[in-house]
């Protein structure tokens, strides 16, 4: 059996490009290598696809200047624990890397990406494997994940231009975010798995706006949701997905035009195509759906991450609305849709789909010959 390693990092921003690409890789098993607890492990039961985890050794770069001296010392003992969960997992790794022999190693971010590919370096040096390593880097500036591994990638891809002016990434081809077009093309007429949604659905007479934060969900955006129900049902009728790592469940509404979810799996598609008004986070993975379907889309960044930059490089096809506004939300929402995005001119779907067939096409001839 040919195996694929897909590396995530608890959220669904790194995994699903790469289920995108494995889905249309025929021949391939996929394992997803990732954390307990996570939304690539219930990911992976949903879809019945083989996990394996990592202790989570996620590390950030600080900056001890203007510490205190207590938190000096807290920082060094994080850096040092980060470190040792990092070489434990180097050697979980290089057993695995044994073990399935995986003709790739597929990374999109994800911070299990660095001991797994540092493993392959090492099977690959002592010729125990011929494992290719895959790079993709979907947001406008590289993270540290993909910062550390791009040295070691046979192939090396971004979405914007901008990426390339950073090191290691000059010679990135550019192409699309991956996405499941075959998920959208194909999805059915109406939904058969969950009897909510089609209840939903019959009884629609408004406006379908649907409200995400992301596979893990955002506390503020769910808030923010029940908080102005009545406004928005005034206007909407409401798909509101709460988030599967959030605390909180989806609070009842009590109105017919509201339906409330901890996420969707096989249905998301469908909702998506759907919907006529959509808001959510600014994750590549929403950006690239929502472009794809040339959907109607409120951005909300999270703050101060990387998700301001990528709202900035797509300003152009969405409407970007900050946390810090939240109290203006529904005035802004009314007052732009759908008016605003009747001028918007949304990249070719059929342009899309094929730099993408093209794109997997490289990947398969680099991994058949591994």
């Amino acid at each position: 059996m040919k195996y694929i390693f897909l590396s995530a990092g608890r959220t669904g921003g790194p995994l699903m490009p790469l289920v995108s690409i494995i889905s249309n890789l025929e021949g391939y098993t996929p394992v997803i290598i990732g954390i307990k607890n996570s939304f690539e492990s219930k990911y992976a039961s949903e879809h019945g696809i083989l996990f394996v985890s990592l202790f989570e050794s996620k590390s950030q770069l600080h900056s001890f200047k203007s510490s205190s001296y207590l938190d000096k010392i807290r920082l060094y003992l994080q850096g040092f624990w980060a470190f040792s969960l990092l070489c434990i997992n180097i050697v979980k790794s290089i057993y695995l890397q044994i073990q399935y022999k995986p003709k790739g190693v597929i990374s999109a971010g994800g911070f299990t990406a660095v001991p797994m590919i540092l493993a392959s370096r090492v099977t690959n040096f002592v010729g125990l494997t011929k494992t290719k390593i895959i790079i993709h880097q979907q947001d406008p500036d590289v993270g540290l994940t993909n910062k550390i591994t791009a040295r070691f990638a046979d192939y090396l891809s971004c979405v914007f231009e901008s990426t390339k002016r950073t090191p290691l990434f000059e010679k990135a081809n550019i192409i699309p975010n991956p996405l499941d077009t075959e998920a959208f093309d194909s999805a059915n007429s109406k939904v058969i798995s969950n009897d909510r949604l089609n209840n939903f659905y019959a009884n629609s007479t408004q406006p379908i706006l649907l409200v995400y934060g992301g596979g893990s969900g955002s506390q503020s955006i769910n808030n923010w949701v029940w908080d102005n129900s009545q406004d928005l049902l005034s206007k909407f009728d409401i798909i509101h997905l709460t988030g599967i790592l959030q605390n909180d469940k989806p609070k009842s509404v009590l109105n017919t035009n509201y339906i409330g979810l901890p996420s969707l799996s096989k249905e998301m598609p469908y909702v998506l195509k759907r919907s006529d008004v959509i808001i959510c986070r600014a994750g590549l993975g929403s950006i690239s759906e929502l472009l794809y379907l040339q959907k109607s889309a409120f951005l909300v960044p999270l703050p101060g991450s990387h998700q301001e930059n990528n709202a900035s490089e797509v300003s152009q096809y969405f409407e970007i609305i900050e946390e810090k506004d939240m109290s203006d939300w529904v005035s802004v929402i009314s007052k732009k849709y759908p008016n605003e995005f009747s001028k918007k001119v949304y990249p070719n779907p059929l342009e899309t789909e094929q730099k993408l067939n093209e794109y997997t096409s490289k990947i398969k001839g680099i991994l058949d010959k591994s």
